[in-house]
């Protein structure tokens, strides 16, 4: 029957990967993950990059860099700067 949370863990350890290569693209194009706060089950993450800060919210850590993230590679934020 196997284990009852084998399920829970495949996804926890896919979003912990998927989290920690993200951060290490963001640190590899200059981008510095700054402040990392929680209130009442929000956490908010705040990029930084030359002058230029982003900022994500979400229910998790994860969700909220994401946000950050898209908004480093909106117009202006210069996440797109040509590396490959």
């Amino acid at each position: 029957m196997g284990l009852p949370y084998s399920i829970s863990v495949v996804r926890y350890s896919t979003r912990i990967a998927a989290n920690l290569v993200l951060q290490a693209e963001l640190h590899r194009r200059g981008w510095v993950l700054n402040r990392v706060y929680a209130n009442a089950g929000r956490e908010t993450v705040k990029l930084d990059r030359g002058g230029v800060t982003v900022e994500g919210a979400g229910e998790t850590f994860e969700l909220a860099l994401c946000r950050a993230a898209l908004r480093a590679g909106s117009a202006g934020a210069g996440l797109d700067d040509g590396t490959p």
